[in-house]
């Protein structure tokens, strides 16, 4: 399993994030896309992947 990130997502008055658990890539936006229900365009992205061999740590700032 891999861990693939989505940045700068769902745009409105500030961006958001997804990450997803999953065997691949395309995997991965098939679950996001039965989870908010629909194909959103953003899911077109290259998403960031990690392999999870170690800790590792992911923040988003908020406000603006």
């Amino acid at each position: 399993m891999k861990l693939y990130v989505w940045e700068n997502l769902f745009r409105d008055y500030t961006t958001g994030l997804a990450v997803v658990l999953a065997k691949d890539s395309e995997n991965a936006r098939d679950l996001l896309r039965e989870k908010i229900g629909y194909d959103h365009p953003d899911l077109g992205q290259k998403p960031s992947e990690y392999d999870l061999k170690g800790p590792i740590a992911f923040f988003v700032h908020g406000g603006g």
